[in-house]
């Protein structure tokens, strides 16, 4: 098989099974509430994980701040105070603004990215694709930042010498709107948060979407190479068995 017979034969393979999943999907696609529970549940149980160490890390960032106990002299020193201060429910504080956002977040963040995908051109390649991750970022990051406020405060609460005090997410959220700053105290950090993530983002989903295409590709490439290693085996084999009976 030549090259150009190759690349013909791969696009062939490839495009057939697109074409055949996207009829499939067509016919047959799922609701949108499964990949929003989906999302959902995903985001979730990587927030229970790594819900203990974010706290850590906002606890140890306010140190030396105003009204802020300097307490810990480490992260360990840390875990240890709050393990005794306040046992395991304190490296949770906040996680209750994660509960109310985390189906808005996530259907931010798809619907951002499907808008994305719908909006470009296809020209545009992994240009397209860094646009796309970005779109769902900014739109993602309307949800995401007074969550993270509201979790924040909650989670360093116990520092800040009485400077506040929030019985629950809810409490912390009417506090903050209603603090003279309305929506604008909520949404504080929204472009320092971007200028983190967008690039990750964009990246992130450049990447994906690139693996996604040359996939196909791939799976050709080694569908060929057992091929060919199989088709040597069994000649090598078959020669193997002419030549002894030739010579018996």
């Amino acid at each position: 098989m030549t090259q150009l017979e190759h690349d013909s034969s791969s696009s062939d393979v490839c495009g057939s099974s697109s074409s055949s999943s996207s009829s499939s999907s067509s016919t047959s696609s799922p609701p949108v509430w499964h990949g929003l529970v989906a999302g959902a549940v995903s985001g979730l149980s990587a927030r229970i994980v790594t819900f203990p160490t974010d706290t850590l890390k906002a606890r140890l960032q306010i140190r030396g701040a105003v009204n802020a106990d300097a307490v810990y002299s480490s992260t360990f020193s840390a875990a240890r105070h709050m393990l005794a201060t306040e046992g395991p429910i304190g490296f949770y504080r906040g996680f209750g603004a994660v509960l109310w956002g985390v189906v808005p977040a996530n259907l931010a963040y798809f619907g951002g990215y499907e808008l994305g995908k719908a909006l470009m051109p296809g020209h545009w390649g992994m240009a397209g694709d860094m646009a796309t991750g970005a779109l769902a970022q900014v739109l993602a990051g309307v949800v995401y930042t007074p969550i993270d406020i509201v979790k924040e405060r909650m989670q360093v609460q116990a520092l800040m010498r009485g400077s506040y005090s929030y019985a629950s997410p809810g409490q912390a959220f009417r506090a903050l709107l209603g603090g003279g700053q309305g929506l604008r105290g909520l949404f504080r950090g929204y472009w320092a948060t971007n200028c983190v993530w967008l690039p990750w983002n964009a990246m992130y989903i450049a990447g994906y979407e690139q693996l996604k295409r040359h996939s196909c590709a791939l799976s050709w490439a080694m569908y060929e190479w057992l091929k060919r290693r199989l088709d040597g085996s069994s000649s090598s084999s078959s020669s193997s068995s002419s030549s002894s009976s030739t010579g018996g």
